[in-house]
């Protein structure tokens, strides 16, 4: 399953309730699960935006961290950005 399969399911669930019914999906402590690794905190980014661009913003995503996410990922460097760039457009195009 991809993100946007994902998503896409999560919009037909949607689709199925009352015209105002919301979800939230809590992730606790997603520091420990990102760690140092780009990649996760890319895939994290695509989960949220893809769930909040194809159900409207009718689906949300919360996650907790004791540590500073700015410290988990780092600062920002020129090709961080870039990804994260990268990652936002591709989703929003998906």
């Amino acid at each position: 399953m991809t993100v946007g399969d994902f998503a896409d399911d999560v919009n037909v669930w949607l689709f199925r309730q009352e015209p105002n019914r919301r979800i939230l999906f809590l992730v606790d402590e997603v520091g420990q699960f990102i760690g140092e690794n780009r990649e996760l905190m890319l895939s994290l980014q695509s989960i949220a935006e893809d769930l909040a661009v194809k159900t409207n913003g009718r689906a949300w995503v919360v996650v907790t961290s004791q540590e500073d996410m700015d410290t988990i990922v780092g600062d920002r460097t020129k090709q961080q950005s870039y990804d994260f760039r990268r990652s936002r457009a591709g989703s929003l195009s998906s």
